[in-house]
């Protein structure tokens, strides 16, 4: 579709998919910046302890008694290394969803471009060359709203279960971090401070594109309603109402077919957590 785009329509593609590349590019360095905090925070212990102590340090496993050097340095640099490889796919994983949800947002801001355009048209005094021009114009909104409904279809197949498990670990990790963070302090209330709020960037980075694509696929029928339709021809009259027909019921993504990703859906979600959170806090 980007092939086949006008110059004015890639710049409104363009317009989404910065904001796809802006929304990835902060949840990938914020998952690099835990691990760093980690790292960052082992160190700091690490020196702090005193010098006749034995006890190692580790970023991600819990700390040894007494670990000889090279052994200590080679597992801390695995580790290191590992958590920086794990946290960057894990971010790419949860970030597909985000970026091909702005991509189906910016082509449907160029349907609606076309069908605001359309409803600005007047016609001449015969009609006939205005009325051609409708025809042209909807069946190319056709063809086009066709194509990214059924890229949005198996959007919602292909990511389903992979926004479902981001859901229910990322609301799982937000209740684990925020109970310990009530008992921890110093290093390890840090740590568990960067990961929830990780976790709750995770959900609305997952939860916000998906409104915001429901909102453009209802933009659509608000659009096709601005089209005069009482002086056109009975074809222009059927395509404005398969239009109609097709953009009554927004395009939405779900996790796992059962929850639809919306605000109100990282609402809840975040307020299981919390209760989630309240539960393990009293242990």
């Amino acid at each position: 579709m980007w092939d086949h785009s006008a110059p004015a329509d890639r710049k409104i593609i363009s317009t989404w998919i910065i904001w796809a590349k802006f929304i990835s590019t902060v949840y990938f360095l914020a998952a690099n910046c835990v691990v760093t905090v980690f790292i960052m925070t082992t160190t700091l212990q690490q020196r702090s302890s005193p010098k006749n102590s034995t006890t190692k340090f580790y970023p991600f496993t819990p700390q040894e008694d007494s670990t000889p050097s090279p052994r200590y340095e080679i597992k801390y640099a695995v580790q290191v290394i590992c958590c920086f490889c794990s946290m960057s796919y894990i971010a790419a994983c949860d970030m597909t969803g985000t970026i091909l949800s702005f991509n189906i947002c910016g082509q449907l801001a160029v349907i609606r471009s076309w069908l605001e355009e359309l409803a600005k048209e007047k016609l001449d005094p015969t009609g006939k060359k205005t009325d051609e021009s409708r025809q042209e114009v909807l069946k190319k909104c056709i063809r086009r709203h066709q194509l990214v409904l059924d890229l949005c279809a198996e959007l919602e197949d292909v990511n389903q279960y992979n926004y479902l498990i981001q859901l229910v670990t990322e609301m799982y990790i937000m209740a684990i971090s925020a109970a310990q963070l009530t008992k921890l302090q110093n290093f390890g209330s840090l740590r568990h401070l960067i990961t929830v709020l990780l976790a709750i960037n995770g959900l609305f980075f997952s939860c916000w594109p998906a409104e915001t694509l429901s909102a453009e696929s209802r933009n659509i029928a608000t659009a096709i309603y601005e089209v005069p339709w009482d002086d056109a021809s009975l074809s222009v009259r059927a395509m404005i109402i398969i239009m109609l027909g097709r953009s009554q019921r927004p395009a939405t993504l779900s996790a796992g077919k059962f929850l639809p990703l919306s605000l109100e859906a990282f609402s809840s979600i975040t307020s299981s957590g919390i209760s989630f959170c309240m539960v393990l806090s009293s242990f």
